[in-house]
């Protein structure tokens, strides 16, 4: 499941395991939604401009909005176990870009709350790396937040222990499982044939990008509610037959909090 479904995902319900038509049924809504401009620009043209301002990014107000929803997750959990009724689990995604000077996206992921836990849920795709969607337990969200703040360094004044934590975190949740992809280039003939690209280059090649580009890190909350509204117009009726529901709750509070619109990845 891509990334993008993953979002779309949040307001439907899905009977069992996903089948071939159920399958179809969602290839067919990311064929609509992607038709949608702000969509396109910000999944298929990677640029962040539709759901982000650059001028207004806060690398410390991005980490205390994690905290804050960790603190009040801590205290939800502490509190069912005190009283008598059992809460229903909790789980929540944070949509995540890697953002450009020029506003580009060159990677995008979820960070993943679910029953206490944290996960990165990702896919990374390039001329050098292929990563299937996989979903990857953060050992501790401060992990997370370390990384976030190395980003945020301006180049010149990063430290080795700043590029040591961007390399770390990137081969530990992004780069994790590569498999050797085919490139394009051109033999001594000069013409163009497939190569096996090298997995150890391809990373380090990645995590260059990431080393001596002055590449950020921030949370895109207007993108989900934005795709909730849209599910409500290319959601069919007909697709309750093969166990695919609209999931109406969802929409409306993801909705109701909503902010408005504001690579070399899969989507």
């Amino acid at each position: 499941m891509t990334l993008l479904e993953r979002i779309m995902c949040l307001f439907l319900n899905i009977r069992g395991d996903i089948t071939r038509e159920q399958r179809a049924a969602l290839d067919k809504m990311v064929a609509e939604i992607l038709k949608e401009t702000n969509i396109r620009d910000f999944i298929s043209w990677n640029q962040s401009r539709p759901f982000f301002d650059i001028g207004e990014y806060d690398a410390k107000k991005l980490i205390d909005e994690i905290r804050r929803f960790a603190s009040n997750m801590a205290k939800r959990k502490h509190s069912s176990r005190s009283g008598s009724s059992r809460r229903r689990p909790s789980r929540h995604l944070f949509p995540i870009i890697f953002f450009r000077e020029n506003g580009t996206i060159p990677h995008y992921c979820i960070l993943y709350y679910e029953n206490g836990k944290w996960y990165i849920y990702s896919s990374y795709g390039s001329d050098y790396v292929c990563i299937g969607t996989q979903k990857i337990q953060l050992d501790n969200i401060q992990e997370f937040f370390d990384f976030i703040d190395a980003m945020n360094i301006p180049l010149e004044e990063r430290t080795p222990h700043h590029k040591t934590v961007i390399e770390n975190f990137m081969r530990k949740y992004f780069l994790a499982n590569a498999v050797q992809p085919f490139a394009k280039c051109e033999n001594d003939q000069g013409d163009t044939v497939d190569r096996r690209c090298d997995i150890k280059r391809g990373i380090d090649d990645e995590i260059k990008e990431y080393l001596e580009h002055h590449v950020r890190v921030a949370h895109v909350p207007s993108f989900t509610p934005y795709v909730g509204e849209l599910m409500k117009t290319i959601y069919k009726p007909e697709y309750a037959a093969i166990g695919i529901r609209l999931n109406t709750s969802s929409v409306a509070s993801v909705s109701a909090a909503s902010e408005g619109p504001g690579h070399r990845t899969s989507s």
